[in-house]
């Protein structure tokens, strides 16, 4: 193949990648007020959570809800998924850097689940362009939370304790193709929500397209 061919093909690739949307399940809306539930994305400039309220959580069962029933009383509750050593750890210096380009890199670095207690509403704490609330249906949240309990290592809920919530080891590995994002986005799709891939590589563009889906 001539050089400009392969060109053509990697940038006819590049932008198909870039609109492709992951298939999600055709959910109907909530029927009313009783079958809706909130599900609220946030994100901190690179990161993404889903926070929900505590008894929603509670209500899906397995080993999130037997892992949310572990932390100190709140209203709400907010989950995220990342590198098991990079997640954990806090601070940005040369060494953490390094630490970002061996997660990226490494094709199977464990991962961590964290689950954090949230003293309030999240419109209350985050600025709207750092959130996108979304109604699912309760039949659309519990397959959102299948997919949350299906991520949580098997066996007993082991928990490592955080300043920020606790962290719960997970089954899924992070690598440059797995990113944070990602979790987040296949959650979402789970729950019938369409979402871009391609996207989800920085949570600001995964926040994007999540807004300006036809909801």
């Amino acid at each position: 193949m001539r050089p400009l061919s392969i060109v053509l093909a990697l940038t006819i690739g590049l932008i198909a990648a870039a609109f492709w949307t992951r298939p999600a399940p055709d959910l109907p809306p909530p029927s009313g007020p009783a079958d809706a539930v909130e599900v609220v994305v946030l994100h901190n400039g690179f990161h993404t959570n889903l926070a929900f309220r505590r008894d929603e959580a509670l209500a899906l069962g397995g080993p999130f809800a037997e892992a949310v029933r572990r932390l100190p009383p709140s209203p709400w509750v907010q989950t995220g998924w990342g590198d098991a050593r990079f997640y954990v750890e806090t601070g940005l210096d040369a060494g953490r850097v390094l630490d970002a380009l061996r997660a990226f890199l490494n094709p199977g670095n464990p991962s961590v689940i964290l689950i954090e207690p949230v003293r309030d509403r999240p419109d209350r704490l985050y600025w709207d362009e750092d959130q996108v609330r979304l109604v699912l249906s309760r039949a659309a949240f519990a397959r959102l939370g299948a997919g949350l309990n299906a991520s949580i290592a098997p066996g007993p809920v082991a928990a490592a304790p955080s300043a920020r919530g606790l962290f719960f080891e997970s089954r899924d590995r992070f690598h440059g193709l797995n990113l944070c994002n990602h979790w987040t986005a296949r959650l979402l799709s789970a729950a019938g929500v369409p979402v871009r891939p391609v996207r989800a590589y920085v949570s600001g563009w995964l926040l994007e397209d999540l807004r300006s889906a036809d909801r």
